[in-house]
């Protein structure tokens, strides 16, 4: 007799489990009705759709609510108060393409979080990933920028947070370069090459940045030899500002070349070369040989010389303020 009372409970507590499930989805679902007609996009496509009860045909339809709201709305159905996407998707590779309705969630009433809760946080979802929580979902919902929002809620998982290992690297410390305390103290060099071959046969140009934000442009051949390019340095920067302290620059074989390390070294300056695959140590240069690409591509069609437009790029860019030195 006991044990036919333990079952009896057993069987009562999971109807009453049954029951309940029931009852919370059908809460939800009236939830998702009602929040429909505040919803920016669904509340709209609503709207066309009951208009389209209304209309003895498509014609009228369009006249009523336009063209583009009509080729927005056709896949879409309204039905039992429910909003639905037909979703194209293959089911199983070498089968055709299927139709799939999915319900469509409004943004409001906390509809979404109460999905991504029993998506992700419950204990048969197993906070997974977002790949996993986002087929879970899309096989059944439907919203826009659906992925996008998995991936937001992903980042604020606080269970996640503590329990899941970071499998990078550490990042180590930041080793910024040295604030300069005057002008033209630390520099970076570097070069633009590919262009068009001017007068005496230039086809690159060399970049000087000021790391207070002032540049010098000079037309030089790319295939200038290290010897060559000590001399361009002297008369077209030496002669304005004298040696700078430091000298950042990327891995150039000019730069890394026993002529050029000797010149700066005889002359008291420090070399800080880049580190390989890491540009950003160099990134105001890199920032400058951009600004000046799209100078020379802005006025390249009324210029045949465009070694011509330095002059006048390198006055707009050090005529104007910085924000970093604001």
């Amino acid at each position: 007799m006991e044990e036919e009372t333990d079952k009896e409970k057993e069987v009562e507590l999971t109807a009453a489990a049954i029951d309940m499930m029931v009852m919370s989805q059908r809460e939800w679902l009236v939830g998702v009705r009602e929040q429909y007609e505040e919803d920016e996009t669904f509340g709209e496509l609503v709207r066309v759709l009951e208009e389209k009860g209304k209309c003895k045909g498509i014609g009228e339809w369009e006249t009523q609510v336009g063209k583009k709201l009509v080729d927005k709305a056709r896949r879409y159905t309204w039905r039992d108060g429910l909003l639905w996407y037909l979703d194209e998707r293959d089911r199983e590779l070498g089968e055709e393409e299927q139709r799939v309705e999915l319900l469509c969630i409004p943004k409001g009433g906390g509809l979404r979080t109460a999905l991504f809760r029993e998506a992700h946080d419950s204990l048969t979802a197993g906070h997974f990933g977002a790949d996993k929580t986002y087929n879970f979902l899309h096989e059944r919902y439907y919203w826009p920028r659906m992925k996008v929002s998995v991936k937001r809620y992903l980042r604020g998982c606080e269970t996640c947070a503590r329990v899941k290992p970071s499998n990078d690297k550490k990042m180590g410390l930041l080793q910024p370069l040295p604030v300069p305390t005057g002008r033209w103290e630390h520099i970076g060099i570097d070069f633009v090459v590919g262009l068009p071959k001017v007068e005496g046969d230039k086809d690159a140009v060399c970049t000087i940045v000021d790391h207070t934000r002032r540049a010098h442009f000079i037309p030089m051949k790319k295939q200038t030899s290290a010897e060559d390019f000590a001399m361009i340095f002297m008369r077209n920067y030496f002669v304005l500002h004298g040696m700078p302290s430091h000298i950042v620059s990327d891995r150039d074989p000019r730069f890394l070349s026993d002529c050029w390390k000797a010149f700066v070294r005889k002359c008291g300056t420090g070399l800080k070369p880049s580190t390989p695959f890491h540009p950003q140590t160099d990134g105001a240069t890199e920032k400058i040989n951009g600004i000046l690409g799209n100078y020379l591509k802005a006025f390249a069609m009324t210029h045949d010389d465009w070694t011509s437009l330095l002059p006048l790029e390198e006055f707009a860019y050090n005529s104007f303020k910085q924000k970093s030195t604001q």
